[in-house]
């Protein structure tokens, strides 16, 4: 990498209005659609197409529930073909072999600290020492799919914000 800066990218959708509880490895998004269940992080311009790293993630959600919360946000370089419905489970892995040269690893969100109106997460990055990637021809976006760890019982049109801090 010839010129190293900070960057920050976020994503985020608003869950269905209903409390139907997640089970484990259940897509999250905004709905059943066509990659609703697919976030899509913005190029940091006007650097797109470059190579970098994930170093640290965050995840808020607005709902104050803490009771078996823990979520992964599998990484993609590319948007993947996978494209599960919100509250589904997979039925084998979301990273189909269409998706195998994309992914580009994993973050786990457990262990939250609720607020009067939020939860606060801090994404263990896996692996450890940031989650490289290289977005030359993909216009300086990627993609992530958020999944539930272990069984979740939402708030109703719950809002969840993810922001990583990159370095490119």
């Amino acid at each position: 990498m010839e010129h190293l800066r900070s960057t920050v990218r976020r994503a985020s959708f608003t869950r269905p209005s209903n409390t139907t509880t997640y089970g484990d490895t259940d897509g999250m998004g905004k709905g059943s659609a066509a990659q609703d269940c697919v976030l899509q992080f913005p190029a940091s311009v006007p650097w797109a197409g470059r190579r970098g790293e994930i170093k640290t993630s965050r995840l808020w959600k607005s709902g104050t529930g803490v009771t078996a919360d823990a979520f992964e946000l599998l990484v993609f370089q590319s948007l993947p073909a996978s494209d599960p419905d919100d509250n589904v489970a997979a039925t084998t892995s979301w990273i189909k072999e269409a998706d195998s040269d994309s992914y580009v690893g994993t973050i786990a969100f457990a262990t939250g600290v609720a607020g009067a109106d939020a939860v606060h997460y801090e994404g263990a990055v896996v692996p450890a020492n940031g989650i490289p990637w290289n977005l030359s021809g993909s216009g300086g976006q990627f993609y992530g799919i958020l999944q539930a760890v272990a069984a979740y019982e939402p708030a109703s049109a719950e809002v969840f914000i993810i922001t990583l801090g990159c370095l490119e």
